[in-house]
């Protein structure tokens, strides 16, 4: 992810941040990235004990929270 940002970053810089290949490529390397994760995540609680589910547990209501939490329109925080 972080080699796909940087050639991301210096293609906007010369000016291809409109182009649907370098758009493509960014879609896809966090697609990618968004599944390796899940899948590892959520092969975790077969390979630990209780205490280690108990933690995955807890992370996973942390995601599901940071989840919901971002369909949030950007006005109701404010004041």
């Amino acid at each position: 992810m972080g080699t796909v940002a940087t050639l991301y970053f210096l293609a906007g810089l010369a000016g291809y941040v409109h182009s649907p290949f370098a758009n493509l490529v960014v879609v896809i390397v966090l697609a990618a990235s968004a599944l390796f994760f899940l899948v590892h995540f959520f092969a975790l609680p077969f390979a630990t004990n209780w205490v280690g589910r108990w933690i995955w547990a807890a992370l996973l209501v942390i995601l599901i929270a940071e989840v919901l939490l971002g369909f949030l329109p950007p006005t109701a925080r404010d004041e």
